[in-house]
């Protein structure tokens, strides 16, 4: 908070210091050479204007609030893909053999037919053997999970 409630005297006075630091000469017509960086707000600053209304920086205020935020059910899950390694190992392989050309808008008019090619190798792979034993991962995590909370 301390970046809003200060005079915009000291932001004057600390800007002038940080470019007499950078500079690369003696002279007062030299250039400066510093990363400009240093002269942006963190993203984690809370910024907003000053002329607001109370009202308004009340409601900034509390949708920073963490208290305000609902967590995902499944924070802290990690899957453990020791059982399926192998399948998710072929998945991924296949994956980045399609992932660019379907970004990029390779196959066109046979995209479609592409996309059916592409789940059907990853069925052959164990798509569907990978996704149970995710789902019941994550199924065994949310129970021990909503057990310890009650």
């Amino acid at each position: 908070m301390e970046l809003i409630t200060r005079p915009a005297e000291q932001y004057k006075s600390g800007l002038s210091d940080l470019l007499r630091a950078y500079r690369l000469s003696g002279d007062e017509d030299s250039r400066y050479a510093f990363p400009a960086y240093t002269l942006t707000y963190h993203p984690c600053y809370l910024r907003y204007e000053e002329r607001l209304n109370d009202n308004e920086k009340e409601l900034i205020l509390a949708m920073a609030d963490e208290d305000h935020f609902i967590g995902s059910p499944l924070s802290g899950y990690v899957a453990d893909y020791s059982g399926f390694l192998t399948e998710y190992q072929a998945l991924i392989k296949l994956y980045g053999e399609y992932h660019f050309q379907f970004m990029h808008g390779k196959y066109g008019e046979d995209t479609e037919k592409e996309i059916r090619e592409f789940h059907g190798r990853a069925e052959e792979l164990g798509l569907e053997r990978v996704r149970e034993e995710l789902i019941s991962q994550m199924q065994s995590f949310l129970d021990k999970k909503a057990e310890g909370q009650e």
